[in-house]
């Protein structure tokens, strides 16, 4: 009787590598909120994840100038810049375009496209791997906060408006009387009305010499 003993250890040790490698895979795959795809620029094999028919209902490559992607008509320039930067991006370069597309339910999204790449020895990308992240309730809450701050700001020069007109009457109400009107060819019109005309008046007559020059000023915009 002959034998022969193969140490079998090295080969127990890969194939159990390989399949925590797998497992590792398809967890990562059927992720719930994360859509993964993969591409071989150069035979345009193009698969994704489970998660993928969940989200959009159909399957459609998303690095390719398809028909089937169910994008936003205004994100379209957007999108095909995202797909060429992809074929001319460096090793593991990482490409981000944000658009909206169309979800399974009907309605459209916000969508965080991400791809990065693998180059040959030449430095030509040959295989991209990215992943889809829905990022709507992030895209509403900086509409959110744009408006509120848009709204803030409006607030805040209608209280300045406010203050500014409040000192102008208090000044009236203490006797001082300014020199200026707020519209701008008023102020020209009383300057050049009044210029000259204060040399050796009284406050008493320069205040009067006001107030008609201010009553015509008041008569010539209700003409206008």
């Amino acid at each position: 009787i002959q034998s022969i003993v193969f140490d079998i250890t090295n080969n127990k040790e890969a194939a159990l590598s390989k399949r925590i490698s797998d497992e590792r895979h398809q967890f990562i795959l059927e992720q719930h909120d994360i859509n993964i795809f993969e591409q071989n620029l150069v035979s345009g094999y193009f698969s994704c994840s489970p998660q993928w028919l969940r989200t959009f209902g159909s399957v459609f490559n998303i690095l390719e100038t398809d028909t089937a992607i169910p994008l936003f008509p205004d994100d379209r320039e957007r999108l095909l810049a995202f797909q060429k930067e992809v074929r001319l991006a460096p090793h593991q370069h990482k490409c981000t375009a944000e658009v909206r597309l169309r979800a399974a339910g009907g309605e459209y999204r916000w969508f965080r496209v991400e791809a990065s790449c693998i180059a040959n020895t030449q430095g030509a990308p040959i295989y991209a791997i990215g992943i889809i992240t829905d990022i709507d309730q992030q895209k509403a809450l900086e509409l959110q906060l744009r408006t509120q701050a848009t709204r803030d700001s409006a607030v805040l020069q209608s209280d300045h408006q406010i203050d500014v007109t409040a000192q102008l009457h208090q000044r009236l109400g203490d006797g001082q009387r300014p020199h200026w009107v707020h519209n701008g060819h008023r102020d020209a019109l009383l300057s050049g009305q009044m210029g000259g005309r204060h040399r050796g008046m009284g406050q008493s007559a320069i205040a009067n010499e006001e107030d008609a020059c201010l009553g015509k000023i008041g008569r010539a915009s209700c003409r206008e």
